[in-house]
């Protein structure tokens, strides 16, 4: 669902990621999935009459997918839902116009602390997503919206 409606919004390309508290617990569970998942994103493209269809990354621990390197001009995010202060909005006041942006969304009963804290000392950037809590699949859509609203891409 998660890929089939932030595909028709405008994502540009899905990880899944194992956490502590993710259902998930085995990145081969997200790799025997992924087949199906680039068709559902492949259909979801054609839909909304989008050209690029999103890709499905490897699925990975988050630990190494915190630390994975990027380009100087990634953006790198985290939606944390006991950060009430720093909006998407303010973070684009104090950046440069990056070419992608990378948004971590937690599993339902979020990210551990120690698991945002190693985002924050990989560079990440902690954002609300406002003042609801929400679920997985709504926290995944809000953050894409919130986004590609930003950046005037939607």
């Amino acid at each position: 669902w998660i890929i089939q409606k932030c595909t028709e919004i405008g994502a540009a390309s899905f990880r899944f990621l194992v956490s502590e508290r993710s259902l998930i617990q085995k990145v081969d569970d997200i790799q025997q999935k992924k087949e199906r998942w680039q068709q559902i994103a492949m259909e979801a493209a054609e839909q909304s009459g989008r050209v690029h269809v999103p890709e499905i990354l490897s699925g990975l621990h988050i630990q190494q997918a915190l630390s994975l390197p990027t380009e100087a001009d990634t953006l790198k995010c985290i939606a944390w839902e006991l950060d009430h202060q720093h909006t998407i909005d303010q973070l684009l006041q104090q950046v440069t116009h990056p070419q992608k942006v990378i948004l971590i969304i937690g599993p339902e009963g979020g990210l551990s602390d120690a698991e945002v804290q190693q985002a924050l000392e990989n560079r990440f950037h902690a954002v609300t997503l406002g003042n609801r809590i929400f679920r997985l699949e709504t926290a995944a859509m809000v953050g894409c919206v919130l986004m590609l609203n930003a950046f005037h891409t939607l």
